[in-house]
């Protein structure tokens, strides 16, 4: 063993005497060792990699490469892991990354099903819905679900990594005390610690494929780069919403499209989605509801649903702005349908609450917001317990601003309305969502009187909706 080798030993003995973690073994300690320096190449790794992607992203002049590409959604993309901050953002970012590696957790799930594949994902709630979603739709084995936001404290990113990374740190810290490109700075030292801990356990495990859940993430297209160039093929996964929400850069090998939607986007978008292949699925959540539509029930006449994306709670959380003005739209549609229902009495208004709007603690709140919208008509709060998705027979129109349920109720066949008011750029110009787009009460009005009297099927042959919607006769992998 090395000079440099064994003083490391005796530092971590010492460090582990100073911090009062316990008796520990030599042979412990070499282990411990062991695991720091076989991170330590993958730290190594991953952040060369950030510094070539920022030196080409602010030096270069070819604006289409692939680094370029990557450093673009890097430094502009929003993040909702952590917004806007004082000078003092990165050092924070530092020591809340330190406390991750103190607090263990478990990160990585096994999922029984063997095979060299995983998913790189966030919400443990949900996680097994995700795996059953991929493991059936790609008819792969998917062998792990790594919670990306835990990796940090599954006890593979040690102290002495910490250390070994604390210059590149101290940089980004630094770096962020500048107001621009603050919060791409700071979140940086999480997000390089990160992908080396994901790079590590997927050449421990042998893992030839990553199923990315989280491509809205900023660094997401940097995370593909570094896989991918380890020879890891990465598949991306975005929602069934716009890609040009999160999405408009996405390098990969393959990537998932789970609406109509997307295939319109693309073709607008290939100069940024730089992909080998296209996999057509269903939206995530499709296998859960799938089965009540078979049979396609119908909707009662009369019956107006109004979709909420919660954005008056989230604007009173203080959520992070997506920027599309989606909270005036949707205070827009919701008076819209007030005003159509004071003048046509006889159509029943259907409120479909947010999950979050569903929260204990919201409930009261949820009521008195939708009381003072709807003041003096009558409307009905659907069940808690029931998910909008399992509930599109319930109205014969829907109307909502800016949501993924939109792409799921006309997938499973159901007349819907839009209200873009403000939102810039979605639907995008020439597609058949453009028609089923209101702006104002009176607009709402028009559609809702002339599409009222035609079926589900006439009302999608009408506004040329017939790609959005499931068909009978086409295969979609697992779910047939």
């Amino acid at each position: 063993m090395q000079k440099c080798q064994w003083q490391e030993l005796l530092f971590l003995l010492y460090f582990n005497k100073v911090l009062n973690f316990g008796e520990t073994s030599l042979c412990q300690v070499v282990s411990l060792h062991k695991k720091i320096v076989g991170m330590r190449k993958e730290l190594k790794e991953v952040i060369g990699a950030y510094r070539e992607m920022e030196r080409i992203f602010f030096s270069s002049t070819d604006t289409t490469s692939d680094q370029y590409l990557a450093g673009k959604s890097f430094f502009y993309s929003v993040s909702f892991r952590l917004g806007g901050g004082d000078k003092w953002l990165g050092f924070r970012e530092m020591l809340r990354c330190f406390r991750k590696l103190i607090h263990r957790t478990d990160a990585v799930f096994e999922t029984g099903e063997g095979g060299k594949s995983a998913i790189i994902g966030n919400n443990l709630s949900i996680r097994k819905i995700i795996t059953e979603y991929i493991s059936r739709s790609s008819d792969e084995p998917v062998c792990w679900y790594i919670s990306k936001e835990l990796v940090l404290s599954m006890g593979v990113f040690s102290l002495g990594n910490y250390f070994f990374m604390l210059p590149f740190a101290l940089r980004q810290s630094f770096k962020a005390m500048n107001p621009e490109y603050r919060a791409a700075y700071a979140l940086s030292i999480r997000e390089v610690a990160e992908i080396a801990v994901i790079l590590n356990f997927s050449k421990k495990n042998g893992l030839e494929r990553i199923y990315d859940f989280v491509p809205y993430e900023k660094d997401s297209n940097f995370m593909s780069g570094v896989l991918m160039k380890n020879g890891i093929s990465v598949v991306k996964i975005p929602s069934s919403g716009p890609l040009s929400t999160h999405n408009k850069i996405l390098i990969s090998d393959e990537v998932v499209f789970s609406s109509h939607y997307h295939f319109e986007e693309y073709e607008k978008m290939k100069d940024t989605i730089r992909v080998k292949k296209i996999r057509e699925w269903v939206p995530e959540r499709a296998f859960t509801y799938l089965e009540i539509y078979r049979n396609h029930p119908v909707a009662p006449r009369k019956t107006i649903g109004f979709y909420s994306h919660g954005e008056w709670l989230r604007k009173a959380e203080k959520h992070s702005d997506n920027g599309l003005n989606s909270s005036v739209a949707e205070t827009r549609a919701l008076f819209s349908l007030g005003e159509f229902a004071r003048q046509y009495p006889e159509y029943d208004i259907v409120i479909f609450p947010h999950p979050r709007e569903k929260r204990r603690e919201n409930v009261t709140a949820a009521a008195e917001h939708y009381n003072a919208a709807l003041s003096g008509i009558p409307y009905r709060i659907t069940d808690n317990e029931v998910p909008t998705a399992m509930s599109f027979h319930q109205v014969d129109i829907a109307v909502v601003a800016f949501s993924t349920i939109i792409f799921e109720r006309l997938f499973c066949g159901y007349k819907l309305l839009i209200n873009n008011y403000g939102i810039e750029g979605f639907p995008m110009q020439g597609s058949p969502l453009c028609s089923i787009c209101y702006n104002s009460p009176e607009e709402l009005k028009e559609l809702i009187i002339t599409n009222s009297e035609l079926t589900d099927d006439e009302f999608f042959e009408k506004y040329n909706l017939g790609g959005y919607r499931i068909s009978p006769g086409k295969k979609y992998q697992g779910w047939n």
